[in-house]
């Protein structure tokens, strides 16, 4: 039984310490080419420290998502070092399965999987837009954190257009559109600031409306007025930031205010699926990695090895980006555009398995 914790530790270590340098190394160069590429942005107010400043905050995201093919071609490396040297010939005469090695690989895997849990739900929330906000502060001279031509929204019987999103999500230039139950028009409105407090919430400041009624317009004006609204600042923050940078819980919560007001949320839905389903993508290429090195890349190098890993993980990304954007156009539901290509990749590495066991 300690020889079996021995090899089990053993097969763990290898494996671990093979993804998680896949990983590193990958990271790593996905923020030297981000920060490439940030120079050409670079200018008197936006310096190259803070340009990669920004590339380095964004290393969470990219280090997630980099998860499941790190995964591939880590498994690919550890278990083909432990191929190279005979070690798996070794343990499957010592009347160790397949099965059993995989399971131990698993196992080792999940510490990987806690590690891209705790990125999402919590760094990369964080991270994400504090390196929004810093690139943002300095190419806007230190005013806002968004800096677009406005963003809109649809909140219960009114439109809203506001000009940006500062970095506590209070809103400059907002102009609202109020429309009946028979989608007439009977009130314009417009605010040079809208800030929140947790105490007393919205208002709206240097106010100014037009009501149109039946038979008169009439003006209104203040310099500050509460404001009533479903939304709050992280709402708003949620708007601006793109899919891929938010939680899954935050996903979920946001879907589900798009769904109560009658908006589009397929793309936030097809993000949702990814993330959920992300750990299981993971193990399955742990398991497309261990039928490989059991398999035709036993004796291959590690070169070979390598390439393999990221062709595969190439194709996995691209048929889910298909999958993905059809699903958007198609109107298909999200979820499946996620799980096809997880049930695709999951019945190769079966296959070969069965076929090698």
């Amino acid at each position: 039984m300690l020889r079996i914790s021995i090899i089990d530790r053993y097969i763990a270590k290898t494996v671990l310490f093979s993804v998680a340098g896949v990983l590193l190394v990958i990271s790593s160069l996905d923020v030297l080419f981000a920060f490439v590429d940030e120079l050409d942005s670079v200018n008197d107010n936006y310096s190259a420290i803070a340009a990669f400043q920004y590339v380095f905050l964004q290393m969470p995201k990219s280090m997630y998502e980099f998860i499941p093919v790190s995964s591939l071609i880590g498994a690919l490396i550890g278990l083909g070092f432990l191929a190279s040297n005979s070690e798996l010939v070794v343990l499957r005469a010592a009347g160790f399965s397949i099965i059993q090695i995989l399971q131990v690989v698993i196992k080792a895997i999940i510490i990987v999987l806690l590690f891209g849990i705790l990125l999402v739900q919590w760094l990369v929330p964080k991270t994400t837009p504090i390196a929004q906000s810093l690139k943002a502060l300095h190419l806007g001279g230190g005013q806002n954190l968004y800096i677009k031509r406005g963003n809109w929204q649809k909140d219960g019987d009114h439109f809203l257009h506001f000009n940006l999103i500062q970095h506590d999500g209070s809103l400059v230039g907002l102009t609202g559109f109020k429309f009946n139950q028979s989608d007439e028009l009977v009130e314009i409105f417009f605010a040079e600031k809208a800030s929140f407090s947790s105490k007393s919430g919205w208002l709206l400041l240097n106010y100014q409306a037009t009501q149109l009624l039946a038979t008169e317009t009439k003006t209104v004006s203040a310099e500050s007025r509460p404001w009533e609204t479903t939304l709050t600042p992280e709402r708003l923050l949620k708007l601006v930031m793109k899919p891929d940078h938010l939680s899954v819980t935050g996903l979920a919560e946001y879907i589900g205010y798009l769904k109560s007001q009658g908006l589009s949320y397929k793309q936030f839905e097809l993000a949702f699926w990814k993330k959920v389903l992300q750990p299981l993508v993971t193990i399955v290429m742990v398991i497309l990695a261990s039928s490989f090195a059991f398999g035709s890349l036993r004796n291959a190098t590690m070169g070979y090895r390598v390439t393999v890993g990221i062709s595969f993980g190439l194709i996995y990304q691209y048929l889910q980006d298909f999958l993905g954007y059809s699903s958007l156009v198609y109107q298909v539901d999200p979820f499946w555009a996620a799980l096809i290509p997880l049930l695709i990749f999951a019945a190769i590495g079966v296959f070969n398995l069965n076929r090698i066991s």
